[in-house]
Formats: C-alpha cells, sequence, structure tokens
C-alpha cells in the first residue's frame, strides 16, 4: 500500500502553496516534494515554516535537471560537477527536513541523436561510478536519492526495468528508484513496472497521460490501466510515498474534488488511511 503525497510548487505565478497546499491535504496528502523555479526560488527556511504551519512535511527535493546536470555524461568534469550539485540538493532537503533527492540519470538526446540499446549501455561506467558517488554522499547526509525512470527521447532511464537493474547492484538504502507511472506509460511498461521494479523502489511520481504527451494529468483521465496497478501497488509497504505531481489551479483541482477525485485516488493508489 502506499500513502499520499503531493507535488510543492514555489516561485511560480500560477501556484500559490498557501492556498493550494490545503487543497491537496483535503484529499489526503500527508507530505509534500519540494519543486521550485530556479529563476525566482523561496528561501528554504520559509518554505519549511510555511509546510509545517499546515500541518504537513517536506519529504523530498526534485533535484534540478537539463543538459547541464548529467550524472551518465563520459566527460568527467561535467559528471564531478553534477555530482557536486547533487550534494548540494541533499544539503537542500536536509535544511528543509526531508530525507530525498529526484535524480533525472541523463538529459534529454539532442535533436536527431539515437538513444539505442547501444548508446544506453556506453553509459552504464559513468552512471556506476555517479551512483557509487551518490550513494557515498547519501551515506555521510542521511539522505537517499532517488533514481528516476524517464520519457523515451532520454538519454538513459526510458526503460524502468534497465534502470532498476543498475540500482540493484549497490544494495544500497541511499540509492533507490522513483518509479513515475505517467513517463513508464509512454515506454510501454505502466502495467508491469511496479511489480518489476518492487523491491528498489522508494517513491512514486503519480499522473496520467495518453501514453504519448507527459501531460501530467489526473489520474483517471488518461489511459493507464489502473486496474492492474492498483493491485500492484497494494503489495508495497504501507510507507511508499505516492505523490501526485500534477500543475493544476486550485479552480481546476476542486472540480475534480467535487467529481470525487479523493475517492478515485484511495482506489486507484491503493493508499493506507
Amino acid at each position: 500500500m502506499t500513502y499520499l503525497a503531493t507535488i510543492a510548487a514555489f516561485g511560480f505565478p500560477q501556484f500559490n502553496p498557501p492556498t493550494l497546499l490545503p487543497i491537496y491535504q483535503r484529499i489526503g496528502a500527508r507530505t509534500c516534494q519540494f519543486y521550485r523555479n530556479i529563476e525566482n526560488p523561496p528561501q528554504p527556511t520559509e518554505a519549511r515554516k510555511l509546510v509545517e504551519s499546515l500541518g504537513m512535511s517536506f519529504d523530498s527535493v526534485h533535484g534540478v535537471f537539463g543538459p547541464e546536470h548529467d550524472p551518465s555524461s563520459p566527460d568527467e568534469p561535467t559528471r564531478r560537477k553534477t555530482i557536486e550539485t547533487y550534494r548540494r540538493e541533499a544539503d537542500l532537503a536536509v535544511t528543509l527536513g526531508g530525507k530525498a533527492v529526484v535524480v533525472h540519470p541523463a538529459p534529454p538526446a539532442k535533436q536527431g541523436e539515437a538513444v539505442t540499446e547501444a548508446s544506453r549501455r556506453g553509459l552504464y561506467g559513468p552512471l556506476t561510478r555517479s551512483f557509487e558517488d551518490l550513494a557515498e554522499i547519501g551515506r555521510r547526509q542521511g539522505v537517499c536519492f532517488l533514481i528516476e525512470n524517464l520519457p523515451g527521447n532520454y538519454r538513459f532511464g526510458s526503460d524502468p526495468l534497465e534502470l532498476a537493474q543498475l540500482i540493484r547492484r549497490f544494495d544500497s538504502p541511499h540509492i533507490r528508484m522513483c518509479v513515475d507511472l505517467g513517463h513508464a506509460h509512454m515506454t510501454g511498461y505502466a502495467s508491469s513496472v511496479v511489480d518489476e521494479c518492487a523491491d528498489v523502489i522508494g517513491y512514486l511520481h503519480v499522473h496520467d497521460n495518453d501514453g504519448k504527451a507527459d501531460s501530467h494529468q489526473i489520474p483517471g483521465e488518461g489511459t493507464i490501466p489502473w486496474p492492474t496497478v492498483q493491485r500492484q501497488l497494494a503489495r508495497l509497504p504501507q510507507d511508499t510515498p505516492a505523490m501526485l505531481e500534477l500543475f493544476f489551479t486550485e479552480q481546476e483541482l476542486e472540480q475534480r474534488i467535487a467529481q470525487g477525485l479523493a475517492e478515485k485516488l484511495r482506489h486507484w493508489l491503493s493508499l493506507s488511511l
């Protein structure tokens, strides 16, 4: 079973955490993942103060991502710079009171760049070194790095089973997997990813889509086979966060709540109460 968490988006004009987070709290969200606009970030201590005043807490930070943050880079200076960035993200998680950082294992491929099994395997070496470095940082700082599966246009991570196998090599409580169900649906793994990766899952990103676009829809409004997923989620430990990675306005969210969203989530996500 899982428990409900939510994204907490700071620094974006369309989202107001003081009024938006209580709405998620009403449908059962206990904790939240810190996500910020890098161009307009909040003061971490103020963000923590706000969330705790609402009776919630941060469980994690969504680490920065993009072409300049590449733990799979064969260029060693680039890889080391990325690791240093995630060391600072771990510091941020601790400041916020959380214990985890979500990491993208690779950036998107460049336009025209082919992503093949051979190209992915060519990144095993630098990714292994990066996971070793992150595991040591995590051990020192008491933080877990959650490696996220990604859509098919990324250089690595679109095959969640391959990603899970790489994580298993470390057998470390500081390197676990963030299973993104929306991304898994886009790469054909939504109906099997939870069972296949259960032993390394530390966190879930929950949203829906049509299997093509990463549209971050509310569960049930896309084509993920939720009855199948629900049976698998029911077998996970009760302390597994199922984090709603939604970017809806307050008005849109209220509309879905009026249509029974809370009850649907409890069923589809096999939530513990």
